[in-house]
């Protein structure tokens, strides 16, 4: 059973403000007061059996400037084909996050926005995917650069999509 805090928080965190998931932690101190990570380290424990977690991360982007700090809940094991059609992006969308995301991390995570105009052309995908992804924080623009940002980096496992991206096969291979 989830006490009184542990039900406000998840509540707070389970619904979206604008292209954003979650609640900032000062948002949730507001509510639950200063006990809010150790309401969130107990609520992970329940969460636990159903395969999900409340992520703390320090979110800093061109809108924010940096430091504040958002929770949100996340799926532990990856999700599955079916699963991944209820995320809220189109098949278009996650394919511009998949191979940006791959491609930046390959670089150490920063790259010309012109580099990554290229590379989505390349693969047929819509260039005009990388401001929704801005928008959303999979990504940020600093001038004429781009790099993952703090939602990538909770969401996504940069170390296993890179193997993905390395043991796929290209399409004309004949393999």
């Amino acid at each position: 059973m989830l006490s009184k805090n542990e039900s406000s928080i998840l509540r707070l965190i389970l619904f979206r403000r604008g292209m954003r998931p979650g609640a900032s932690l000062e948002e949730l101190q507001k509510v639950v007061g200063e006990d809010v990570e150790e309401s969130i380290r107990s609520l992970n424990e329940l969460l636990g059996e159903l395969g999900l977690e409340v992520v703390v991360i320090e979110e800093a982007d061109e809108l924010l400037g940096g430091g504040r700090k958002r929770a949100f809940v996340r799926s532990k094991p990856p999700l599955n084909r079916q699963e991944v059609k209820l995320c809220g992006f189109d098949r278009r969308h996650l394919a511009a996050l998949a191979v940006t995301s791959s491609f930046l991390a390959n670089r150490g995570g920063r790259a010309s926005e012109l580099e990554i105009v290229n590379l989505l052309r390349k693969k047929r995908v819509s260039p005009r995917k990388i401001d929704r992804l801005i928008e959303s924080g999979y990504l940020s623009r600093e001038g004429e650069m781009i790099s993952l940002s703090w939602r990538t980096l909770a969401e996504v496992d940069l170390d296993q999509l890179k193997r993905l991206f390395i043991s796929a096969k290209s399409p004309g291979s004949g393999d």
